[in-house]
């Protein structure tokens, strides 16, 4: 699949409606686990942009690269973020215990599940020292939203949108049953 075809049909298609579904429903961790999870791979289509091959984006031990990958990409305030510290606080925290490592707060507004309001945040992640984070989920949502057209555009600037990516897309079937 061509990088472009995957950014509007997977990501655009499949992933957004996903993180809508969890805002509008109300399931904070399951939607903030969805968007770190969603960033390392944006992040990821970031580094292919820039030249680097799937076969070394999506090896063993480039989880938190393309993480941090994803915060570069993401802008200036999401780059002052400490990338490995905020992926094992957050991401790891929720994954591995269900709740944050540290004291902190998820704020999700499930009245704007495309976030689309302002909600006059320069970055969604705010730590205060090593001890409280504060994590805006629609801000988060809105920002990765932003990051993708930016990887669109600057992969179609400099060539790169038939790059072949996910050649095992097909491989993977979805049942669901009711």
């Amino acid at each position: 699949m061509k990088l472009e075809e995957f950014l509007k049909t997977i990501v655009k298609k499949r992933m957004y409606p996903e993180i809508e579904g969890g805002i509008a429903n109300g399931f904070p961790v399951m939607t903030t686990i969805a968007l770190f999870a969603y960033s390392e791979m944006i992040g990821g289509l970031w580094r292919i942009v820039n030249g680097e091959t799937e076969e070394v984006v999506f090896g063993p031990g480039q989880s938190n690269k393309n993480f941090a990958s994803f915060l570069s990409a993401a802008g200036k305030d999401y780059t002052k973020l400490n990338s490995k510290n905020t992926y094992r606080i957050i991401r790891g925290g929720l994954i591995h215990r269900y709740f944050i490592r540290i004291r902190s707060t998820i704020e999700m507004d499930t009245s704007d599940p495309k976030a689309i309001k302002d909600y006059g945040l320069n970055c969604a992640v705010k730590f205060h020292g090593d001890e409280y984070v504060y994590f805006n989920v629609n801000q988060y949502f809105k920002d990765m939203k932003k990051t993708v057209d930016k990887i669109l555009k600057t992969a179609k600037k400099r060539n790169r949108l038939e790059v072949e990516i996910a050649t095992h897309i097909d491989e993977t079937q979805y049942l669901i049953l009711s």
